[in-house]
């Protein structure tokens, strides 16, 4: 199951049930949703999210200006 904020794509929850088992599907999807959530919400106070995205380390300038920068904006952003 896709963990999403919005349109982004934070991971993948790997989970299995039984095919056709309606309601274990939606149990899967919810489960998803909260670990979306819980992801979303932890990653401003942490920077374990970053480490693991990151493809090369920042200089102390570059993560300081990256963290002035405002929150990025997409088409799915509710105001």
């Amino acid at each position: 199951m896709p963990l999403l904020d919005g349109t982004e794509r934070l991971g993948v929850l790997r989970i299995s049930a039984p095919p056709g088992d309606g309601r274990a599907q939606e149990d899967m999807r919810h489960l998803a949703s909260m670990a979306a959530l819980l992801l979303a919400s932890k990653r401003q106070q942490s920077d374990s999210y970053a480490r693991m995205v990151r493809t090369r380390p920042m200089n102390v300038a570059a993560e300081m200006q990256w963290n002035l920068l405002p929150a990025p904006i997409s088409p799915t952003t509710r105001w």
